[in-house]
């Protein structure tokens, strides 16, 4: 299923996506395969081993297209609800979209679980299909095929970072990393921060 997420943050549905987002991600890792012939073999098995693994949830299968058929109903019932407050025929095109799920919310979900062992993913996407159900919220319902890709992609970073000796580090950490060194004269703000351990402490300005 095709979510509107994928707009913004597109995920990778093919080898060479999945290949091109860890060297993307990490520029430790991209510095050592470019380096090392033997390393670029090693993120080639690893990205083809999760990539297999990975395949039939994200592309290809008639359930797959069943699915973003339905969600795209889901989607033009969600805009005739905004647009009319028709909340009885905006439910006549979300049950269009809940059947269209059953098969990838039940059998497809279970399947994912048993091959990936992502049993948590399996739960989330039966949830989400769910709570999409209510007028205006199938944005919520990501889909089988994104969580794959998101786990996909989780799994070949863990693996590729553990057969290369890189340290993969949090969202904050790499985003310090960019931005260190382009600002000058920052002070530290903490004591401007107020909190309910502080009783009784006098507030202070944030821009002071």
């Amino acid at each position: 299923m095709k979510s509107i997420r994928d707009v913004i943050n597109k995920m990778p549905e093919t080898r060479d996506d999945l290949e091109n987002k860890v060297l993307e991600y990490s520029p430790e890792i991209r510095k050592k395969v470019e380096e090392n012939p033997e390393y670029r073999e090693t993120l080639e098995k690893i990205v083809n081993e999760q990539y297999n693994n990975y395949e039939s949830y994200i592309k290809g299968s008639m359930t797959h297209k069943l699915s973003a058929t339905g969600h795209a109903v889901g989607y033009a019932a969600d805009a005739y609800f905004l647009a009319s407050g028709d909340i009885v025929g905006a439910l006549g095109g979300k049950f269009i979209n809940l059947l269209a799920q059953l098969p990838e919310k039940f059998y497809k979900s279970i399947s994912y679980a048993v091959r990936t062992g992502s049993y948590l993913g399996a739960v989330q996407n039966i949830i989400e299909g769910i709570v999409s159900y209510l007028p205006g919220a199938t944005i919520l319902d990501q889909g089988l095929s994104r969580i794959a890709q998101k786990r996909m992609l989780k799994q070949t970073l863990y693996k590729v970072s553990e057969a290369l000796g890189v340290e993969i580090k949090p969202w904050h950490e790499r985003v310090y990393e960019k931005i260190g060194g382009k600002y000058k004269d920052v002070k530290n703000r903490a004591g401007n921060i107020v909190s309910p351990r502080t009783s009784g402490a006098r507030l202070k300005p944030v821009f002071a």
